[in-house]
């Protein structure tokens, strides 16, 4: 991919999508700060018994005085959400921020000194019930009605935790993108890592076979999407997906329920009488066809604990609520007393939680078009470590604040260094109006005695903190500088044929 006839073979010739949502919304706890603290701790000592990456990750608390919403945090002088924003907007995307209020004086002040056209950016108030299906419906209604998005486009959903995935002319010219209702490029760890040696250590959730191959993967850094899905209705769907992702084995059971929901839909206890035997029979096909092609799948028996959560999480449930269904669409009863079927499901969780499950590209070509009314297409192709490493811990931020401070800056290793570095004058002159901003390194070291981390910071407000175990700051700094190298021939690619 070093040479630009390489990236016309590997690239679409025309862009397949134009538009974005940035999510800079995070979920908010309604529990009080010290409950939410205590949290986080048990967390990290869980992820410490484990064996895995200790994390202490960033909570949003409703009645805190200030907003830990990471996508505020500072990084070098600059939120972390502007770096995002930056690349998206000068490789000539139509973006809508999804965010708080903070973060749309952020997007005023950065739109203002970029002297963007309010034609290409429009910024999107996160509202009270926060999560992952809200911020995609509230981008997708701006992108329609402020940018002017039409049913034939496309867009990705891109988190704003993600400040050194810069080359997105991946995403915008993908192939895959041109007729797909949703594109998914999982963040495959033997893609990013082909040599085995990890930039910074991951936890990967998921095991994917495509054909032969087989890789362990996490989320995709960016979704792809068809405008002409809509989403407003696939709210609860989208929640459910993203809130089960790392729950491994149970957060399987509780996707694939999701998923089964989606196919029935989920006001099928709503059909008038007379119509219900032949409404539940037909979406009742929908149920076995995509039940049965998920079981088709050899990645599906993964385990057996695997199929143990299914039985009871998901096979139970679905088939008690299937008898719910029909006995009101028979008697339009208006509510059925049952006794709660959950605790099997939490004793199963202790012993699943830590279980990779498994999947084939298979399945969601069977699913996808029953789920989406399309194709679904699902790939680990990418090679770009940095649309993995998101902002979810404090730790993460400090790898990327030692990659800066070991490099001098962000020269070198950043495309659009010249405009973020001036852009801290506009940070400094607002950053009194954002609670966490105020004084950032003060926040960030009363976090820390909080939550029982080292400081990160000294008095001076220098950066003291070092890496953690298994990160490699110096050959990070190598990949993002070839990176950088990568990103003068992709722009000459989007710039060739954008137009």
């Amino acid at each position: 991919m070093d040479t630009q006839h390489s990236l016309e073979e590997i690239l679409s010739e025309t862009p397949t999508a134009h538009f974005a949502i940035l999510g800079a919304s995070h979920n908010i706890s309604d529990l009080t700060q010290d409950k939410v603290d205590e949290k986080i701790r048990a967390s990290a000592e869980d992820y410490r018994a484990k064996g895995d990456m200790v994390s202490y990750k960033y909570e949003r608390v409703r009645t805190s005085k200030n907003d830990e919403l990471k996508f505020l945090a500072s990084l070098d002088g600059i939120p972390l959400l502007c770096y995002q924003l930056t690349s998206l907007l000068m490789q000539g995307v139509k973006v809508a921020v999804v965010g708080s209020s903070e973060v749309g004086l952020i997007v005023q002040e950065q739109v203002d000194y970029l002297g963007v056209s309010k034609e290409n950016v429009v910024f999107v108030h996160e509202g009270k019930s926060t999560s992952f299906g809200n911020t995609l419906s509230r981008g997708t209604a701006a992108l329609r009605k402020d940018l002017r998005m039409e049913p034939k486009d496309s867009f990705y959903f891109i988190p704003a935790d993600l400040p050194f995935f810069f080359n997105t002319v991946p995403l915008f010219f993908d192939k895959d993108m041109k007729d797909a209702k949703m594109l998914l490029d999982f963040n495959a760890r033997e893609q990013m890592f082909p040599d085995g040696k990890e930039l910074f250590p991951r936890n990967y959730y998921w095991r994917f076979k495509d054909n032969s191959k087989r890789y362990a993967i996490k989320e995709p850094g960016a979704f792809g999407f068809s405008a002409s899905l809509h989403i407003e209705k696939m709210q609860s769907f989208f929640d459910g997906m993203y809130a089960n992702r790392q729950a491994g084995a149970l957060g399987w059971g509780a996707i694939i329920k999701k998923g089964i929901e989606r196919i029935l839909g989920e006001k099928t206890h709503d059909v008038s009488r007379g119509q219900e035997w032949k409404t539940l029979m037909k979406k009742g096909y929908a149920y076995l066809a995509s039940a049965g092609s998920m079981l088709a799948s050899p990645e599906f028996y993964h385990t057996t604990a695997t199929l143990a959560t299914l039985g009871v999480n998901f096979g139970v449930k679905a088939a008690y609520n299937s008898m719910v269904t029909a006995q009101r669409a028979m008697n339009g009863a208006k509510s059925f007393k049952r006794k709660d079927m959950d605790y099997a499901s939490h004793v199963l969780h202790s012993y699943t939680s830590n279980i990779p499950p498994g999947f084939d590209r298979r399945s969601i070509d069977y699913v996808g078009p029953l789920l989406f009314g399309g194709p679904v297409i699902a790939k680990a192709e990418h090679h770009d470590p940095f649309r993995v490493k998101d902002v979810d811990a404090w730790h993460d931020l400090w790898y990327y604040a030692n990659i800066i401070k070991e490099n001098g800056g962000l020269d070198g290793i950043y495309p659009y260094a010249k405009l973020l570095e001036g852009f801290k004058e506009r940070v400094q002159s607002i950053q009194h109006q954002i609670g966490i901003l105020q004084d950032f390194p003060a926040y960030a070291n009363m976090r820390a005695e909080k939550l029982g981390m080292p400081q990160p910071f000294n008095a001076k407000g220098e950066l003291i903190i070092g890496p953690a175990e298994g990160e490699d700051i110096q050959e990070s700094i190598r990949v993002l500088r070839k990176a950088v190298t990568l990103h003068i021939s992709y722009e000459a690619h989007r710039l060739k044929y954008a137009a």
